[in-house]
């Protein structure tokens, strides 16, 4: 008989999936921070949730603003309106936020979950293909592609602020003008004159 405790559901955050949708539609400008997690429909685990995103992706491909009325208009293209609710629950998770602040967080956990569901998935793809006795290297050799697409995921904000790249150019400019004779101690010539002198040289 099987216990109900070992019913258990895959690994999921839909108070952060409402999160992250709610964020884009305070603030636009999250879409490129998302961008940066790689984050996509299938990274959501309710299908409602997904077919958001979806659409919020469309309207950030073509530069349309993202509000509530611009998604609802997306998602009754697809005939999905209903599908997720309607609008009385885009209009919830409208208001789910308060801040786009926390959509970094919010965008982190959702990747998350989908990778650890994505590792649970890869875990019984390989104990099928176990019990089903498979040849011993074709099993290891798709476990290793397995395990490699699993690695290829970004779950870091690799976006940073304008100010704080402009800080370390300056400093990077200053320290070339205070000892310009560094600039040429790093330079690699080629020793194709005409070249090197429309690059400048080469960096190590």
């Amino acid at each position: 008989m099987v216990n109900l405790n070992d019913l258990r559901l895959p690994p999921h955050h839909l108070e952060a999936e409402k999160g992250t949708l709610s964020c884009a539609l305070l603030d636009n400008e999250v879409m490129y921070l998302y961008e940066s997690l790689t984050l996509q429909p299938n990274d959501f685990y309710q299908k409602e949730h997904k077919l958001i995103f979806e659409a919020l992706q469309a309207l950030w491909g073509e530069r349309k603003t993202i509000d509530v009325v611009t998604l609802s208009n997306q998602l009754t293209k697809g005939d999905n309106l209903e599908v997720v609710g309607g609008m009385d629950y885009l209009y919830e998770i409208a208001s789910f936020s308060i801040t786009p602040s926390i959509a970094s967080e919010y965008g982190k956990i959702v990747k998350e979950k989908s990778v650890l569901r994505n590792i649970l998935a890869t875990c019984q793809q390989i104990t099928g293909d176990v019990y089903e006795e498979q040849e011993v290297p074709s099993i290891l050799e798709r476990i290793e592609k397995r395990i490699f697409d699993l690695t290829q995921v970004n779950l870091a904000d690799s976006l940073r602020h304008i100010k704080d790249v402009l800080s370390q150019r300056v400093e990077a400019y200053m320290e070339i003008v205070d000892h310009p004779e560094r600039l040429e101690e790093r330079k690699v010539n080629s020793n194709y004159i005409e070249l090197d002198a429309i690059l400048g040289g080469f960096k190590p």
